[in-house]
């Protein structure tokens, strides 16, 4: 009986500090959200275990560099630098331009008097063209710049996306481990506790067994919530979470 006190004591501590547990979850969500009260937590509903759709990897990939922000506005900083570098280049470039006049010399209108006309081509040649090189060697490093931020950019989705796919698939089969032990330590506390009644356990065996169980279903559920939770990582590697997604909200 000493036993079965002690053990049930340790259980009502874990209780309770559950409790404080969910009550500073709350507070953070509350923060999180920008609330500048915190507002009494309604009644909270016990989490679901859900299967998510696996999905391509190359797909993935593919949607997350359309759709993320970040890379769309290195996209757009590379092609300003490159228009810019492309404007630089040519300004060392000679111009070349045509031009022409025609004057009439009849000032009574009843004849006589000329007309004098005048065409030509000009080119202009920067013979001093060192500032503008040194421009267009500057513009040039911008662009490089731009270009190579751009490729890490990408390189960072990827691999954001690879490591979101990879941990959502591992969540999915921790879930369905977590599970199978769950069943296989109910089962053997079934049985230990018939033995325990029969007289052929002793109650240490049994809290053995309820321990287990115990331990078994917090493994579980904390699965459910890591395989939900890797699910939302992915979505956002690709740029598909939005506060309406109902792959999460369900």
């Amino acid at each position: 009986m000493l036993t079965a006190q002690v053990n049930l004591s340790e259980r009502q501590e874990a209780h309770i500090a559950a409790e404080g547990d969910v009550d500073v979850a709350w507070a953070q969500l509350e923060a999180a959200m920008g609330s500048d009260t915190i507002s009494t937590r309604p009644t909270l509903q016990p989490i679901e275990a859900r299967s998510f759709p696996d999905g391509v990897l190359a797909d993935d990939i593919a949607s997350a560099l359309k759709a993320k922000p970040d890379l769309k506005a290195l996209r757009l900083q590379t092609l300003a630098e490159s228009a810019a570098a492309k404007t630089a280049r040519d300004s060392l470039a000679p111009t070349v331009s045509a031009y022409g006049n025609w004057e009439l010399d009849n000032p009574n209108f009843t004849g006589g008097g000329g007309n004098n006309w005048v065409a030509g081509v000009q080119l202009n040649l920067d013979i001093f063209p060192m500032a503008k090189r040194a421009q267009l060697a500057q513009q040039r490093a911008k662009q490089q710049k731009a270009e190579a931020q751009e490729r890490a950019g990408e390189q960072q989705i990827r691999l954001a996306v690879n490591r979101a796919w990879t941990e959502h698939l591992t969540a999915e089969r921790i879930v369905a481990t977590a599970q199978a032990s769950m069943e296989q330590s109910a089962e053997s506390l079934r049985i230990v506790h018939n033995r325990y009644k029969a007289g052929l356990a002793t109650m240490t065996d049994l809290l053995r067994a309820e321990d287990t169980k115990r331990r078994s279903q917090n493994d579980y559920w904390r699965a459910v919530y890591g395989n939900t939770v890797a699910y939302a990582a992915l979505m956002f590697s690709t740029g598909s979470l939005t506060p309406d997604s109902a792959e999460i909200l369900q």
